[in-house]
């Protein structure tokens, strides 16, 4: 699968223009995380998401920095997609559960984010597009869609991050986001279905999310070892339709540096959540009956 891929042309030291696949300039940028496991919003295709299309980084102005897109669709799928058409990095519509076929449309995307001092940054982020739709499509006889309908969407973030005292590292993120859903007789849906890896489940249509993240670095001399970071990453969603549960992401752990290898070691834990235990239906309508799921993991990786 793509991650990322594009080209670049510096039109001076201020802008600088990226063609092709690159990160959606939305929130907390690179990661609204700190651990392995990312924050919930990655779950709902809003955390280091990638889609292919033009966008402008400016910083011409004192501590200020712009970023400005227009992405056309999602990134391609990976290879293999005839068996698994949702084989890629980032979480995106690809279809409905039990309503109209959906896939994501052309949109647009705008971020500011200014620079109180060397350590703190506050920010504001809006998206603003469409997904593409087949009102009359026929489950029964099934077939291609036709997707020539479409219905508007939006998202809008508001972030702050910085280092503060001797170590410490604060990201902090609302988020709220509508995804247009419709179903075949024209009405709203209250979910969506969202793809990457090879697999889909459900995502709450509407709902807003708050992120905190808070981690300590520690320098260290133990051979390759030079730093230690324990972290503790929260995240929640809330969501707009009646009866559907929050969701909840929780993940303590820490980050060993050594050199370029990275390792992290997380203890991650959910409730209707659908990496941790609730697949189908945790980020959707959920279940009041949840209870918390967990997952100890350890990544090694080499980063060049």
């Amino acid at each position: 699968m793509i991650h990322h891929g594009w080209l670049g042309y510096g039109f001076n030291e201020d802008l600088y223009m990226k063609l092709g696949v690159s990160q959606v300039p939305f929130g907390i940028t690179s990661f609204a995380s700190h651990s392995w496991w990312f924050q919930v919003p990655y779950y709902v295709g809003l955390e280091d998401d990638y889609d292919i299309g033009l966008k402008f980084d400016y910083t011409g102005i004192d501590n200020l920095e712009l970023n400005f897109a227009y992405f056309h669709s999602m990134e391609p799928a990976g290879s293999g997609s005839s068996d698994l058409p949702d084989s890629r990095y980032s979480y995106d519509i690809v279809g409905t559960a039990d309503g109209a076929p959906m896939k994501e449309g052309p949109q647009f995307n705008v971020r500011v984010a200014y620079n109180l001092s060397e350590d703190w940054e506050v920010g504001v982020s809006g998206q603003f597009g469409s997904n593409l739709y087949d009102q009359d499509y026929d489950f029964t006889a099934g077939g291609p869609a036709n997707y020539d309908d479409s219905e508007n969407t939006s998202a809008f973030a508001a972030h702050v991050a910085g280092n503060f005292g001797d170590g410490f590292n604060f990201k902090g993120e609302f988020i709220s986001y509508d995804y247009g859903a419709v179903s075949t007789n024209g009405n709203d849906a209250d979910h969506v279905q969202m793809g990457a890896y090879g697999a889909t489940y459900n995502v709450a249509s509407k709902a807003n999310i708050w992120v905190a993240g808070l981690a300590y670095s520690i320098p260290v001399e133990w051979g390759p070892i030079s730093n230690i970071q324990p972290y503790v990453d929260y995240s929640v969603i809330t969501k707009d339709a009646d009866g559907f549960e929050n969701t909840e992401h929780l993940v303590p752990g820490m980050l060993i540096t050594a050199g370029s290898i990275y390792t992290y070691v997380d203890y991650a834990m959910g409730k209707n959540n659908a990496w941790l235990g609730s697949w189908t239906n945790g980020l959707a309508a959920g279940s009041p009956d949840a209870e918390w799921e967990s997952r100890f993991n350890i990544n090694i990786g080499y980063y060049f």
